[in-house]
């Protein structure tokens, strides 16, 4: 749900402003997603199954450095709008992921949707009521009001937590790994939003960016899924079955075919249109990808999804350069290629866990 009312935050901000100034925010959006991969992401792959000693000291960090991020953010968001304002938004993400992680360990995802429907829905209302009441709106201010939230969320980690000393989660090199398999994860995921607006300009990076979110947020219902097996991995457990999800995803993926289909056929925001129909072919894979990433994530695999994300991250930023003449519809393209590059490594390592998976409870400290 959250993930759809992202969408509706895009439509407000494409109506008062325009894709041009949209393309600013997500080019700040995807910058964004390295400042979360570098530093949040070790904190996130081991808070599903270390002890609950070193979870605890962990997400004591987590809050701290977000404030931090935070405040840093808004220092430089006048400075320069994409570097300040993805700080910002790493920051508060990484906040709000440390509020979420306890449910997550838990493999309670409902809550972990409600703790994201809730700063969303703050997020959506503090920003549309500038965007509505202001003449002339600017995307820095409504973007800064949207991030409020994240602030909250911050400051009240930090008192419900405390501040503690700082604890690198686990050993340094396992850090190295998870971090530099999540840049590659976020060069991989909004990289190509990114660098899109470099090679074919806002306008493309703005157009294909409402296409991802919404072929992301379609896949991420199976996410939800996966995640909702986390416990029953931990334990020892098969968790969520590819077989399961196939016929799902396939019908999920056609409805955005549709929707593109529709589109192009009214030849309205064209080339949007043409841009979600390719990006259908994306969901699919991208469904499956989410169950073997929870899986592999609770087997310890990081190296094979580090080097996997790595290859498939630099396949696509080539491909986005290679087809940037297309615009939006050319990094679709390369989404679904590159998608597909990464499927076929997962399903190699998950066929290869998924008749045992040893219970990693108490296994990482």
């Amino acid at each position: 749900m959250g993930r759809f009312m992202g969408l509706g935050w895009t439509v407000l901000l494409v109506a008062r402003l325009d894709v041009g100034q949209y393309g600013q925010y997500a080019m700040a959006f995807a910058a964004s997603g390295v400042v979360v991969g570098i530093l949040d992401n070790p904190f996130l792959a081991r808070s599903i199954r270390i002890t609950d000693r070193r979870f605890e000291r962990e997400r004591r960090t987590r809050t701290t450095t977000a404030l931090g991020l935070l405040i840093l953010g808004l220092l430089l968001v006048n400075v320069n709008y994409v570097v300040g304002f993805s700080i910002v938004i790493g920051g508060g993400e990484m906040a709000l992921n440390a509020l979420k992680s306890a449910f997550l360990r838990s493999g309670t995802v409902d809550r972990v949707m409600l703790l994201d429907l809730i700063r969303q829905a703050v997020s959506i209302a503090a920003g549309a009521s500038y965007l509505f009441l202001v003449p002339n709106p600017n995307v820095m201010t409504a973007t800064v009001l949207y991030a409020v939230s994240y602030m909250v969320a911050a400051i009240f980690g930090v008192f419900k937590y405390g501040i503690g000393v700082p604890s690198i989660p686990g050993k340094l090199k396992d850090s190295v790994v998870l971090s530099l398999g999540a840049l590659a994860g976020a060069g991989y995921a909004q990289g190509d939003v990114l660098f899109l607006g470099i090679v074919a300009g806002q306008e493309a990076a703005g157009t294909y960016s409402i296409a991802s979110l919404v072929a992301w947020a379609a896949a991420g219902l199976f996410l939800n899924h996966a995640s909702s097996h986390v416990e029953d991995l931990r334990t020892g457990g098969r968790g969520a079955r590819l077989a399961g999800i196939l016929m799902p995803a396939a019908f999920v993926a056609i409805l955005v075919l549709l929707v593109g289909v529709l589109l192009t056929w009214l030849q309205l925001m064209n080339p949007l249109g043409p841009t979600l129909a390719i990006l259908s072919i994306f969901v699919v894979f991208r469904s499956m990808n989410h169950v073997c990433t929870v899986a592999l994530t609770v087997a310890g695999r990081d190296m094979t999804r580090m080097l996997a994300t790595v290859v498939t991250a630099l396949v696509d930023l080539v491909m986005v350069f290679v087809l940037s003449g297309l615009g939006s519809t050319g990094a679709a393209i390369a989404a679904g290629f590159s998608e597909l590059i990464l499927c076929a490594v997962y399903l190699r390592a998950f066929s290869q866990i998924s008749a045992s998976i040893e219970s990693r409870s108490g296994a990482y400290v």
